[in-house]
């Protein structure tokens, strides 16, 4: 017992390699419609099943029937629903072909999942069962087929969502990253939940926006954390911006673009989501005008 206590015995344990570090990620949850942004997120998370070596489920809901306001059900012809389940079905099946393009181009391990209902309850109930969970930014031609996504799982997933732009090709990914320090535990989740997805050799960024305005960050605001992330093997950089006439979302976007980042990591809703809504905030700025993948926690 005296060697476990001295250490003798725990110096034998082998230290961790970058095999033991990618077993973290092995489920992976990816929300597929059929409009042509879709293949930006399939292919994404193809390719980090692949880098993880992890099982990729592609899901597609199915829209319920649409029944006209004013009109007794009974009163509707079958023939109505008949074609608007055609349609339905058609949608199904060019989401399924985007979804399995992404996959075979890397030949990872897949799954694909048709449910019918309405997406934010049904990405919510297998969200919970992955490790991470690949959504697009709110789509304006998506006519209510994606309601509430990706606003509605950022609370209550308990997982990490990647919400990757619209219209944004994704060229890289983990190599550039900066991540969104206000002390919270949001934002630590995030970080955490994060490492993974960064790639040894990263280019690391913690920016602090305005810190004496959040947390308590210390004497060098964002230090503690460099350091902490130094210890799992990252170069990091701490930068601590003061700019009380300008938003942290608008300094984080400027951010971005200057450094040609290609992950932004960060907490999701400081404050509740009625309050973003009504009065705006970080979270809900980002999540319209994102130029690169964003990895929310909460």
């Amino acid at each position: 017992m005296k060697k476990d206590m001295d250490g003798a015995k725990l110096n034998n344990i082998n230290p961790l390699t970058a095999k033991d570090l990618i077993m973290a990620v092995k489920d992976i949850l990816v929300h597929i419609d059929d409009f042509p942004t879709t293949a930006t997120r399939a292919n994404l998370a193809a390719d980090l099943g692949q880098r993880f070596q992890a099982h990729v489920a592609g899901l597609h809901v199915k829209r319920l029937p649409n029944v006209p306001v004013g009109v007794e059900f009974s009163n509707i012809p079958q023939e109505y629903f008949e074609i608007q389940q055609e349609e339905i079905d058609k949608h199904a099946e060019a989401a399924r072909k985007i979804f399995e393009a992404a996959v075979r181009r890397v030949n990872v391990s897949n799954e694909w999942r048709v449910v019918t209902g309405y997406p934010s309850d049904a990405m919510l109930r297998q969200a919970r069962y992955a490790d991470l969970v690949v959504v697009g930014q709110k789509n304006p031609e998506a006519n209510g087929q994606a309601e509430d996504l990706p606003d509605g799982l950022l609370l209550a997933t308990g997982r990490p969502v990647l919400v990757v732009p619209n219209n944004m090709p994704v060229k890289s990914f983990g190599k550039n990253v900066l991540i969104a320090w206000n002390d919270s535990a949001a934002a630590t989740r995030a970080v955490h939940d994060a490492l993974p997805l960064i790639e040894p050799g990263a280019k690391v960024t913690v920016l602090a926006v305005n810190p004496e305005r959040t947390g308590d960050h210390g004497q060098v605001p964002c230090a503690d954390l460099c350091l902490h992330l130094a210890r799992h093997g990252f170069e990091t950089e701490a930068v601590a911006l003061t700019a009380p006439a300008v938003g942290a979302d608008d300094m984080l976007l400027a951010r971005i673009f200057e450094q040609g980042c290609d992950l932004l990591v960060m907490g999701a809703y400081g404050h509740s989501r009625a309050r973003e809504f009504v009065f705006g905030g970080v979270t809900a700025h980002i999540l319209k005008q994102m130029t690169v993948p964003v990895l929310f926690s909460h």
